[in-house]
């Protein structure tokens, strides 16, 4: 396999090997799910505002904002950034995915998600992680 020569490729690479959804990804860095897409097709680059687990807005350099999408998809951030040193296993892609799940299942709501509906009660929707692949070896 031929290893991907840009950051959007690096990560849309990673992202379709590993099934972590754009969804789960713009969890993670506090943005869109637009932002995402955006990202891996090399339109814009993690930067800039964003929303964190408290539902406050912060600004990420582009430094942060890599290390944070690194950590989520198990490699480095040179490497998803830059192309250097080794890309990450499927298992270690899968297994970080698992531990930021695990993270953000203690954080509250993105606003977004927890604001109640303007005809009924307050309904909190958890997000769909029945898709990941499991952690376990085949």
């Amino acid at each position: 396999m031929e290893e991907p020569t840009t950051f959007s490729a690096r990560l849309a690479s990673l992202i379709e090997e590993s099934g972590v959804t754009h969804r789960l990804i713009a969890r993670w860095m506090g943005v869109s799910r637009v932002a995402v897409t955006l990202w891996t097709q090399g339109e814009t680059e993690p930067t800039g505002r964003a929303t964190d687990e408290s539902g406050a807005t912060v600004d990420r350099t582009r430094s942060e904002a890599i290390e944070r999408l690194a950590k989520l998809l198990g490699c480095s951030p040179e490497w998803l950034y830059f192309g250097r040193g080794k890309r990450p296993s499927k298992a270690a892609v899968t297994a970080a995915v698992h531990e930021a799940i695990a993270e953000m299942g203690r954080w509250p709501r993105a606003s977004e998600e927890a604001a109640p509906p303007a005809d009924g009660p307050r309904v909190v929707r958890d997000p769909d992680f029945s898709q990941l692949p499991s952690t376990e070896s085949p």
